[in-house]
């Protein structure tokens, strides 16, 4: 049995993915595909059982998902787990001959986590293909930000506040893949916004799994657009939020913040997106130059570069978008009539010359 494990990352469409592969799971177990889904992780569970150390589950967010909440509960967990998926993957191997998973989470194991997954599968798998989608990096801080300020609390208005950062060094994740499946088992691909030649995201997948040769593949449900941006009033208001009602709580997003959310994206449905000046983009990419250029060297050595660094999307100048008196009042009186009961809508909101 062959094993293609998608390994992330976030923001360069990791959901798109799984929503393929579980919506289509009845037709592609037809084509030989096989793909383990179990409630309540869905494919997290396979996040959780590379784990070492409970500490690691994700600031509590995956535990609570999960209900794991201790070590002893972690290690529970893995062992009735690994039972499982090696039985499920026993029954599979005599009719399905691929097995796929995706769990962006993964990319960021270390190598003795990754040779736990490795372990886990090798009983049944004798061949691996590991996959990563990956998106230049500050294309990818930028989109990542909304997900900084809702689920971490951010509060700084720094976009790329995060400098250095382990999860944007590509060379050093590949590597540490490829450590222990193998160099030639590793297949970067570079996401559409981010190369030389955009091309269909699934299609790409499709055809690096072989799911596209398949009599199946024109049947397919293909995803439609995956977590839609925020308007920037939106982030900017949550932002401000966060000095006085926390993102989190124990690792869970209070009520209040997840009514609050919907009450702004009904607010500002226009997804307006506030972009920083093109000089800190290049400033934040040049971080990871050295790493991108060793990536290219080892695994995209025909082209001249791994990203296509076009940055003319980002303004001269960075937009200095704030809140306005309006703006402001306009929210505090759709949550007024929220918690009155009264949320009619009584028209968009005309945005200010102020």
């Amino acid at each position: 049995m062959k094993a293609i494990i998608h390994i992330g990352q976030s923001k360069a469409g990791s959901t798109a993915i799984q929503f393929f592969i579980s919506k289509n799971r009845r037709l592609l177990k037809q084509a030989g595909y096989f793909v383990p889904l179990y409630r309540p992780t869905r494919q997290y569970g396979f996040h959780a059982y590379t784990l070492t150390s409970f500490r690691n589950m994700s600031q509590r967010r995956l535990s609570n998902h999960m209900g794991i909440n201790s070590q002893a509960e972690l290690e529970e967990f893995q062992e009735m787990f690994a039972e499982r998926v090696q039985n499920d993957l026993a029954a599979a191997s005599r009719k399905q001959t691929h097995v796929v998973i995706s769990a962006e989470g993964l990319s960021g194991r270390s190598i003795e986590e990754a040779q736990r997954l490795r372990d886990l599968l090798a009983p049944t798998c004798t061949e691996f293909q590991i996959v990563i989608y990956l998106r230049r990096q500050d294309l990818k801080q930028v989109s990542q930000f909304r997900l900084q300020v809702k689920n971490k609390g951010l509060k700084s208005n720094d976009m790329f506040h995060n400098k250095n950062s382990p999860r944007f060094d590509y060379f050093a994740t590949c590597e540490r893949w490829a450590q222990v499946f193998g160099d030639a088992a590793v297949f970067p691909r570079v996401f559409p916004d981010s190369t030389h030649e955009p091309y269909d995201l699934i299609d790409d997948f499709a055809q690096l799994c072989g799911i596209a040769d398949t009599a199946v593949y024109s049947k397919l449900k293909r995803p439609g657009r995956r977590n839609e941006a925020w308007d920037w009033r939106v982030v900017e208001f949550n932002r401000l939020m966060n000095e006085y009602i926390p993102a989190l709580a124990d690792g869970k997003v209070p009520k209040e913040r997840k009514r609050l959310e919907g009450i702004l994206r009904e607010c500002f449905p226009e997804c307006e997106q506030r972009k920083p000046a093109r000089a800190q983009a290049r400033q934040f990419f040049e971080i990871y130059r050295e790493s991108n250029e060793r990536l290219r060297a080892k695994w995209f050595p025909e082209q001249e570069s791994l990203f296509k660094e076009d940055f003319s999307k980002y303004p001269e100048e960075p937009d200095s978008r704030e809140l306005s008196v309006e703006e402001a009042v306009y929210i505090a009186s759709r949550i007024l009539k929220s918690v009155s009961g009264d949320d009619t809508d009584d028209g968009d909101l005309q945005e200010s010359d102020a």
